[in-house]
């Protein structure tokens, strides 16, 4: 992407992410988590890629599930189960940076001609 294509949107303050917390955020036309793996944030879509249904993380079993049909991801975004007849693709990564006490991810502008 280009940087006109998009936006860097802060998501977290760094201090609410500490390591082993998956935070969920919303900023609109991005819904998804950040984590920390070895000290860095990292960030998935929290859409499923099926049918578009906004997941869940299950803290417990440290996966993220489908309201919408038994499906499972993991943290990184792979699929860990589902019951579809063919797997629905992995989650995408986002583009993440961590500045000035906040965690941002970057967050792409829509297409003139998509609604908003």
């Amino acid at each position: 992407m280009q940087p006109g294509d998009g936006s860097w949107q802060v998501v977290a303050a760094s201090a609410n992410v500490p390591a082993g917390v998956m935070r969920p955020f919303d900023v609109g036309s991005a819904v998804g988590f950040v984590r920390r793996v070895n000290g860095q944030p990292e960030a998935i879509s929290g859409v499923c890629t099926h049918q578009g249904c906004r997941l869940w993380f299950d803290r417990p079993l440290d996966q993220l599930h489908c309201p919408c049909h038994p499906t499972s991801f993991s943290p990184t975004g792979q699929v860990l189960g589902h019951l579809l007849r063919i797997a629905p693709d992995p989650l995408p990564r986002l583009d993440v940076r961590e500045l000035d006490g906040s965690i941002e991810v970057f967050v792409a502008e829509k297409p003139p001609n998509e609604p908003a």
